[in-house]
């Protein structure tokens, strides 16, 4: 009976070195062809930055287009109307040209912002003080000015910051995500 056992034990051992054998053979010889997926499946609704010319596959670009929700039903289930569209038919995407994004609601001491959310603007036109100004030298290489007579003029001044711009898409298909 202890042979018995022994020798099934060992043709289990070498059929198992014999499939690894095979298997090893015919990788080496190019029996496994599969191509290499490096991706991952996006949740539906999310947005990535890429330096692409263009938004991959089931990706859509960021830019407020119209969309059917019978085309894309998952997508509205998640966003709605929020970014536009009827909400019957149609609904919008994010439009992310020109924008950046911010957080919605309200961190500490700041201001709050809802979901969808736009505002902003790029040029702010201030009151410049233009005047005949006396200054006065100093040996610790500090000035002090004398104004007289000042008139403010407005004067355009861009509250950009510096940037870099690229494409934000938007997942069109993938996981659905859940709540928890």
């Amino acid at each position: 009976m202890k042979l018995g056992h022994q020798l099934h034990k060992a043709i289990k051992v070498s059929l198992s070195v014999l499939a690894s054998f095979v298997i090893a053979v015919g990788l080496l010889l190019g029996g496994y062809n599969a191509p290499a997926n490096a991706g991952y499946d996006p949740f539906i609704g999310e947005i990535m930055t890429t330096a692409n010319t263009y938004c991959p596959q089931d990706w859509a670009e960021a830019d407020g287009r119209t969309l059917q929700i019978n085309q894309y039903t998952p997508l509205f289930a998640l966003i709605g109307n929020t970014y536009g569209g009827d909400g019957r038919n149609t609904f919008n995407l994010p439009d992310l040209r020109s924008r950046v994004a911010v957080g919605y609601g309200q961190g500490n001491g700041l201001s709050r912002y809802q979901l969808g959310q736009t505002g902003g603007q790029e040029n702010v036109a201030l009151g410049v003080a233009v005047a005949n100004a006396k200054v006065a030298a100093s040996t610790d290489a500090s000035a002090v000015a004398v104004v007289n007579n000042a008139k403010l003029q407005p004067a355009a001044v861009s509250p950009v910051q510096p940037y870099l711009a690229l494409r934000y898409c938007v997942a069109l298909n993938g996981i659905f995500p859940s709540r928890d």
